[in-house]
């Protein structure tokens, strides 16, 4: 598979990274980004065999009380302005878990593989 390669990257200060935890982990998605939740949750689950859910991005911000919600999550969306349909944003930090924005479904699919080419990679410098 090719995956488009990030046209920029910026580490956050200090390079803090968003630690996933099993209990309460949840997938975040709008309607149109389902389909790439979907492919997510089962790569997770098949190299975690963590128990993951995929809800409504909408419900996941409305349980966002103490950030528990946000910060154990990956939310996935679509319609990020200024992007184009296969074009995405993969913001990760201890705060907000990780978020991924596309222009368009395609661009939530790349920022998906991105994610977990991404990961794989740090966690391989454990």
């Amino acid at each position: 598979m090719i995956i488009p390669r990030p046209v920029t990257a910026h580490l956050s200060e200090g390079g803090r990274m968003a630690a996933l935890r099993a209990d309460g982990f949840t997938i975040a998605c709008d309607d149109e980004s389902r389909p790439a939740a979907s492919l997510l949750r089962a790569a997770l689950e098949a190299a975690t065999g963590w128990d993951i859910a995929v809800v409504p991005a909408a419900a996941a911000n409305n349980t966002a009380t103490n950030n528990t919600a946000t910060n154990n999550t990956v939310t996935l969306t679509v319609g990020a302005i200024g992007l184009p349909a296969d074009g995405y944003r993969l913001h990760v930090s201890p705060e907000n878990g990780v978020t991924i924005e596309g222009g368009g479904p395609a661009g939530v699919f790349y920022g998906r593989s991105e994610e977990r080419r991404v990961g794989k990679e740090c966690r391989s410098r454990w």
